[in-house]
């Protein structure tokens, strides 16, 4: 009898558990600056960015350690959503805009 609640228990934190956002996935807003992945504290993985700005384009530049460009965007007023390359923790971002950009 005892088996029937403790089961019901463990599965009902079970499902509570599955439905939770983990900190690291939390949209950081970025506005024009510099910023380095390692302070963005991203989770590992694929990243999109977006420009949420209604009238102003935005662009977003990201070099590795060397200075080299690895990738380079120029977002479009209420932009889709665009995939990132994965960032490395030596990568820095260039944000250059009047509005704010969002990396899901």
């Amino acid at each position: 009898m005892k088996k029937y609640p403790l089961a019901f228990l463990f599965f009902l934190i079970l499902i509570f558990h599955i439905f939770t956002i983990p900190v690291g996935a939390e949209p950081k807003t970025l506005h024009e600056g510099f910023y380095k992945a390692t302070d963005l504290n991203l989770s590992h993985g694929i990243h999109t960015v977006q420009n949420t700005s209604t009238s102003d384009y935005a662009f977003i530049a990201i070099f590795d350690s060397n200075q080299v460009t690895r990738q380079y965007m120029r977002l479009d007023p209420q932009s889709d959503k665009y995939i990132l390359i994965p960032l490395e923790s030596e990568f820095e971002i260039i944000v250059s805009s009047k509005g704010s950009i969002i990396i899901n």
